[in-house]
Formats: structure tokens, sequence, C-alpha cells
């Protein structure tokens, strides 16, 4: 049982990573740029990487930085109101 819950969180924690790091590619697609994701895997380092970012502008640049964090905490709070509903809390 341990070891299905452990599989289980790490299934989930690499795709809400992989959200996360969409969330950098959608916005960078969104300004023009062109990006690729290097996913690691529920313990190693992902990251979005955005070619010629350092010509847009900061609000451009802003958009880009901060979009997985935005996406991030939007998703947890969906996830804690679905999981209250759902009486699992």
């Amino acid at each position: 049982m341990l070891v299905s819950a452990v599989l289980q969180a790490a299934g989930i924690r690499t795709a809400a990573v992989a959200a996360h790091e969409l969330a950098h590619w959608a916005a960078a697609r969104l300004i023009g740029k062109d990006a690729s994701i290097n996913l690691a895997g529920p313990l190693g380092y992902s990251s979005t990487s955005v070619p010629g970012i350092s010509t847009a502008t900061r609000m451009q640049h802003a958009l880009v930085r901060h979009a997985g964090w935005i996406f991030s905490v939007v998703l947890a709070a969906v996830a804690q109101m679905h999981s209250s509903q759902a009486g699992n809390v």
C-alpha cells in the first residue's frame, strides 16, 4: 500500500510539474517566442527554455517568468476545492 501511494504521488508530482512548465511554454508562445520543455521526472530539475527572451519587453518577460507559479497556485486551489467538495479533506 505504501509503494502504491508513493508511485501515485510521484505520478501526480510529474503531472503537476509538466503542467507548470507547459504554462511557461504557453506564455512564451503567446508572446511569439519559441520554447522547449525539459522534463526530468518527479525528483529531477525540469525547465522551459525560451531562446530570445532577452529581447522581450519587461512585461512579456514577467508573463513568461511568472506563468508557472501562477498556474500552479490556481491548480492547487482547484484541487483543494474539489477535494473539499468531495469530502476528502
